[in-house]
C-alpha cells in the first residue's frame, strides 16, 4: 500500500486480492480507459488505485443479486 497526502492507495495486485477481481481485469479497464480510476507514478511505471475510489466505484457499479 503506499499512502500520498493521507490517501492509501492500492497497486493492482492488492487491489485484486481486496475485490476478487483478477489483475488482468484491473489491467484490461486501464487499456480500455475505462473505470475505476487510476494513478501512475513517474519513474516507477507503477499503478496505483485510490482505496476510496475503488470503494465507491464497486459500490456504484455492481449489481447484486437477490
Amino acid at each position: 500500500m503506499l499512502e500520498l497526502n493521507g490517501i492509501k492507495y492500492l497497486s493492482d495486485k492488492e487491489a485484486s486480492s481486496k475485490y476478487g477481481y483478477s489483475r488482468s481485469w484491473f489491467q484490461r479497464q486501464r487499456h480500455k480507459k475505462l473505470p475505476p480510476p487510476f494513478i501512475k507514478i513517474q519513474g516507477k511505471g507503477k499503478v496505483y488505485y485510490s482505496m476510496n475510489e475503488l470503494d465507491k466505484w464497486f459500490k456504484d457499479n455492481i449489481c447484486q443479486y437477490e
